[in-house]
Parts: C-alpha cells; sequence; structure tokens
C-alpha cells in the first residue's frame, strides 16, 4: 500500500491491527492500548506501521527494517528505523 493512502478509511484492517482485539481473542479482556509498545520489524516503506498507529491510539509503534531499497543508497546499511508516537 502506498503511504499516500490513509488506513483511516479501511475499518476491517484497522480492526485486524488493533492490539485491543487480539488481545481480547486471547484472553477475553479489553486492555487500553496507551503507552503500549508495539515493534514492526521488517516495516518496509512503513504503511503498517501506519496501520498500527491509527488502529492503536496512544500506543508507541516502532518500525524497522533492514533493505538496501528503504535506504535508497547500496553503500548505506539500509538500517532505518522510525517511531510514532501519538
Amino acid at each position: 500500500m502506498p503511504l499516500d493512502q490513509s488506513p483511516k478509511d479501511d475499518p476491517n484492517s484497522l480492526f485486524k491491527h488493533s492490539l485491543i482485539t487480539a488481545y481480547y481473542r486471547r484472553e477475553g479482556r479489553v486492555i487500553d492500548p496507551q503507552d503500549r509498545l508495539i515493534l514492526d520489524a521488517g516495516c518496509g516503506s512503513g504503511y503498517k506501521c501506519l496501520m498500527l498507529a491509527e488502529a492503536n491510539p496512544g500506543a508507541k509503534i516502532v518500525g524497522m527494517d533492514l533493505s538496501e531499497k528503504v535506504s535508497g543508497d547500496d553503500s548505506a546499511t539500509g538500517w532505518r528505523i522510525t517511531g510514532l508516537i501519538r
């Protein structure tokens, strides 16, 4: 998905990426995502990080990717770490 498209208009994806949904399915309880830390390893363009941020208001989202495509510079290591805090 391109970063210019907002995940806000996709309620099914927001539901699937919500920490509340996953926790409720496992524990049978609802939790508050406020101040939770979510790691997206292999985040690529960062679209899933954006989706996780929209689906989990107040959570801290950290995206990491190791790819030459991400860095845009073949001589660089390719590491990119992005943090979204809302």
